[in-house]
C-alpha cells in the first residue's frame, strides 16, 4: 500500500510536470485563458483518476487489514483451543498414570494372593490327606474294636 501511495504521488509529480509540458505546448495558442482551460481540465482528469485510484488502494488496504484482523482473532481461538486440549490430554495421561500405578499395586496384590491361595490349597490337600488317614484308622479301629467284642 505505501508503494501504491509513493507510486501515486510520483505520478501527481509527473502529471504536475505533464502540466508543464502542456503549458508550453499550448504557448503557441493566443488566448491565455483557453491555454490554462485547456492544461486544467487534463489536468483534473488526470487528478481525478489519480484520486479514484488513491480511494480503491485505501479500500483495498482496509479490507486487508480487516482479513489480517480476522485471520488474527482465529489464530488465536484455534491457538487457545489447541492449548485446552493439550492441557486435557496432560490431565488425562496424568490420570492414566496414576491408574497404572494403582493397577501395579493391584496386580501385585493379585499375585500374593494367587501364592496365599496355593499355600492354602496345599494346606487342605494336607488336612484331607490327614482326615483320610484318620477316617482310616477310625475304620480299623472300629474292625479291630468288633474283633474284640466277637
Amino acid at each position: 500500500l505505501e508503494a501504491r501511495c509513493l507510486a501515486g504521488e510520483q505520478e501527481a509529480g509527473a502529471l504536475r510536470g505533464e502540466r508543464a509540458a502542456l503549458l508550453s505546448r499550448v504557448s503557441g495558442m493566443e488566448d491565455d485563458a483557453a491555454r490554462e482551460a485547456l492544461a486544467c481540465a487534463v489536468l483534473d482528469e488526470e487528478a481525478g483518476a489519480a484520486r479514484d485510484l488513491a480511494m480503491e488502494l485505501r479500500a483495498e488496504g482496509g479490507a486487508l487489514r480487516a482479513r489480517a484482523e480476522e485471520a488474527d482473532a482465529l489464530l488465536a481461538e484455534k491457538t487457545n483451543a489447541w492449548e485446552i486440549q493439550e492441557a486435557n490430554f496432560e490431565s488425562r495421561l496424568d490420570v492414566a498414570g496414576t491408574q497404572l500405578v494403582h493397577l501395579e499395586a493391584l496386580s501385585a496384590s493379585l499375585e500374593d494372593l494367587r501364592r496365599q491361595n496355593r499355600g492354602m490349597e496345599m494346606e487342605v490337600e494336607a488336612l484331607r490327606v490327614a482326615k483320610e488317614g484318620v477316617d482310616e484308622a477310625r475304620e480299623g479301629a472300629e474292625v479291630l474294636g468288633a474283633r474284640q467284642r466277637c
